[in-house]
């Protein structure tokens, strides 16, 4: 079985047209073995990425180099 981390953020990304400037960020800087789903009908807007090498540091990082809020769930 293949258990990968599983890191979980709440983020300020409001519209799936901020999702779709966003996404190519996300898709380039994640290892492409790794998925991600971002959660708009979440009142936390909930990032989820099944993580294999990406930080959670960086993937704050990318989303606040993007202008938007972004802090780790537990």
């Amino acid at each position: 079985m293949n258990h990968r981390p599983v890191l979980v953020f709440r983020t300020s990304v409001h519209s799936s047209a901020e999702l779709a400037r966003l996404r190519p960020a996300l898709e380039h800087s994640l290892d492409p073995s790794e998925r991600w789903t971002l959660d708009l009908e979440d009142r936390d807007r909930v990032l989820r990425i099944e993580a294999q090498h990406t930080t959670s540091a960086a993937v704050m990082s990318l989303l606040e180099a993007h202008g938007h809020v972004c802090a780790e769930l537990e």
